[in-house]
C-alpha cells in the first residue's frame, strides 16, 4: 500500500514554515521526511501485538500469538529482504512470550474466555511449553508461570511466576523445567542483561550495562550506565522520551523503544529514537535524529517493545535492525494508527529503509492477518 501526501501552500506559507522548522529541531520530522523521501509500505508483514523477539538456535523468532521464524542471516549476505518468514507450525495455542536458554525455546499457551457483554476476553489460564526444534512440550507445575523473560547476552531464560506468599519473582528456567528462585527479584523485575536483573529495559555493550531508571511506575524517563550495573546519577541522562520499554545497542548508538506518556497538556515521546553513544560508552544528553524513515514509520503513535540488532557490535547503520511496533493506547486515541500498521519492522543496510517484514504470502498481510 503505498501511502502519499498532497499538500498545497501558498509561498509565504512554505516560507513560515521553514523558517519554523529550522528554529527547532524535531527529531520526527515525518512530514518532511516524507515530502523528500517517501517510502512506500510493504504489502507483506507480520502484523500483530508482539510479545516476543529473539534469536535462537541460527534461527530469528517473533511471537505474535502465532509464532514464525526466519534464518539469522544479514541480508548483506543473504541478499534478501522482505518475505522470509514462515509459520511454525502445531502450535499448542495462542502462544505468549519467547526465552531461549541456548537449548529450548520457551513461550505460554494462554487461553482465553470472551465475554459476548463487552466484547473482551478474559485470560482464564497459561501453560508453559518448551520447544526443541521440532514439537511443543508442556512443561509440568508451570500455570502459575505468568511469563517469560530473556537473557540474550547470557543466552539465559527466565520464568516469572508467583511465589508462596502472593508474590512475583523470578526462576531460572533451563533444560526445559522450572528452578529455583533468583535473589533479589521481584514483581517490578523486567529484564535481565549479561546475568544481572533490572527493574526496567536494559543492554548490555559487552563492557557498559545500559538500562532505564525506575523513579516512577508510570514514565521512565532516564537511562544510566555503568560497567556494573549500578545506578549513578553521574552517568544519566533524561532524554524526555516517554516511557522507556526496551533497549538495544550498536557500535555507535543505544538504540531507545518508547511509549508515550501523557503530560496534562499533551503527550512527550513514544516510537524509536537513536542516542549517541560516546567512545567512552557514555551517552550524548539527547536524541540524534535518524538518517531513515525509522521514526517516521514508528512514530510517537507507536510503542515499541523490543529492538534487536542482528550485530550489536556493528554501526547502527551497517546490521539488520528488527523492532516490534505495538500500539500506543488504544487505535482510537491514536490519531493515525491502524491494527494494519501494527507488528514487525526490519530496517536492511542494503535498502536502508525501515518497512514492514513477513512471509511470502498473503497469511500475514494487513488483511491475510
Amino acid at each position: 500500500m503505498k501511502r502519499s501526501f498532497i499538500f498545497t501552500v501558498t509561498t509565504l506559507s512554505l516560507i513560515a514554515a521553514t523558517v519554523l522548522f529550522s528554529a527547532c529541531e524535531d527529531i520526527h520530522a515525518p512530514i518532511f521526511y516524507y515530502i523528500n523521501n517517501e517510502v512506500a509500505l510493504e504489502d507483506y508483514g507480520i502484523v500483530g501485538d508482539i510479545s516476543g523477539l529473539l534469536e535462537h538456535d541460527g534461527n530469528l523468532y517473533v511471537n505474535t500469538g502465532r509464532i514464525y521464524k526466519k534464518a539469522s542471516q544479514q541480508s548483506s549476505v543473504s541478499g534478501k529482504y522482505n518475505q522470509q518468514w514462515s509459520k511454525t507450525g502445531s502450535l499448542p495455542g495462542a502462544m505468549f512470550g519467547l526465552a531461549s536458554d541456548g537449548t529450548n525455546l520457551y513461550s505460554i499457551k494462554v487461553t482465553y474466555e470472551q465475554n459476548t457483554n463487552t466484547g473482551t476476553n478474559t485470560n482464564v489460564s497459561r501453560q508453559l511449553y518448551k520447544y526443541n526444534g521440532s514439537a511443543w512440550t508442556a512443561i509440568e507445575d508451570s500455570s502459575d508461570v505468568v511469563s517469560v523473560v530473556y537473557d540474550k547476552y547470557a543466552h539465559a531464560a527466565y520464568a516469572r511466576k508467583k511465589n508462596s506468599d502472593d508474590e512475583y519473582q523470578l526462576f531460572t528456567l533451563s533444560g526445559g523445567s522450572v528452578g529455583s528462585a533468583v535473589s533479589g527479584t521481584d514483581e517490578d523485575t523486567v529484564s535481565v542483561s549479561n546475568g544481572k536483573a533490572f527493574k526496567g529495559a536494559s543492554a548490555w555493550s559487552g563492557s557498559m550495562y545500559y538500562m532505564a531508571n525506575t523513579s516512577s511506575s508510570i514514565t521512565q524517563t532516564s537511562i544510566y550506565w555503568s560497567t556494573d550495573g549500578s545506578y549513578s546519577s553521574e552517568n544519566m541522562i533524561t532524554p524526555n522520551i516517554g516511557k522507556i520499554l526496551s533497549l538495544e545497542v550498536t557500535e555507535d548508538y543505544l538504540l531507545v523503544g518508547t511509549e508515550r506518556v501523557s503530560t496534562g497538556s499533551g503527550y512527550r515521546g513514544g516510537g524509536i529514537y537513536r542516542i549517541k553513544i560516546k567512545a567512552d560508552g557514555s551517552l550524548e544528553s539527547t536524541p540524534t535524529a535518524f538518517s531513515n524513515n525509522a521514526q517516521s514509520l514508528m512514530g510517537t503513535n507507536y510503542s515499541i517493545t523490543a529492538i534487536l540488532a542482528l550485530d550489536d557490535t556493528a554501526r547502527e547503520s551497517e546490521t539488520d535492525i528488527y523492532a516490534a511496533a505495538n500500539i500506543s493506547g488504544s487505535f482510537g486515541s491514536s490519531s493515525h494508527a491502524t491494527f494494519e500498521d501494527i507488528g514487525l519492522k526490519a530496517y536492511y543496510p542494503g535498502r536502508g529503509t525501515w518497512n514492514r517484514d513477513g512471509t511470502a504470502n498473503g497469511s500475514t498481510t494487513p488483511k491475510g492477518n
